[in-house]
């Protein structure tokens, strides 16, 4: 138990070192105007992952641990030991600071031509249903409010990245002469 909340702390506090990392193993592939981007994709993959982690910490472990816990079938008493405890947080907490990435990877898909932010809009349906199979996934029990604390943050998660494509979309050369 010790090792893990040593683990998933020492990821947290370096995650800004493990952005700048993955920036690093990605920016050969990149032209050089696209090289600049490396701060702020720094700064903004890491205030998200933070933000996410901290989302989880403080609005949805509480909730899904007052679910879990006073969730009552006939004689049955939920018994959670330590390690369970802090393995279904740490799980909880990693899921969710690794979700909060959702906008980076829009705005990423779309700078590189991959994906538009009408067609991310057009498929918004398909968003919803990949979300929830995400939360089923990622969450680490298989009830369906601690899927659905995990989705509905997707979900808004992924009109961010909408909204944040269509303002930092590269413009096309026949936008750019208008």
């Amino acid at each position: 138990m010790h090792m893990k909340i040593a683990f998933i702390s020492a990821f947290i506090i370096t995650s800004p070192l493990v952005f700048y990392e993955t920036w690093k193993f990605i920016s050969p592939g990149l032209l050089e105007k696209e090289k600049k981007y490396a701060v702020p994709f720094v700064f903004t993959t890491t205030f998200l992952f933070l933000i996410g982690s901290l989302f989880c910490f403080i609005i949805v472990l509480p909730f899904a641990m007052n679910f879990l816990l006073t969730y009552k079938t006939e004689n049955l008493q939920p018994m959670i030991s330590v390690d369970r405890y802090v393995d279904f947080c740490l799980k909880f907490i990693l899921a969710f600071g690794a979700i909060f990435e959702l906008p980076v990877i829009a705005v990423f898909a779309t700078r590189m031509g991959l994906v538009t932010p009408d067609f991310l809009a057009k498929n918004r349906k398909y968003a919803v249903l990949v979300a929830f199979v995400a939360a089923a996934l990622l969450t680490p029990t298989p009830d369906a409010f601690n899927q659905s604390l995990m989705a509905i943050p997707i979900i808004i998660l992924y009109e961010a990245g909408i909204w944040a494509s269509r303002i930092l979309q590269k413009k096309t050369p026949k936008e750019a002469h208008t």
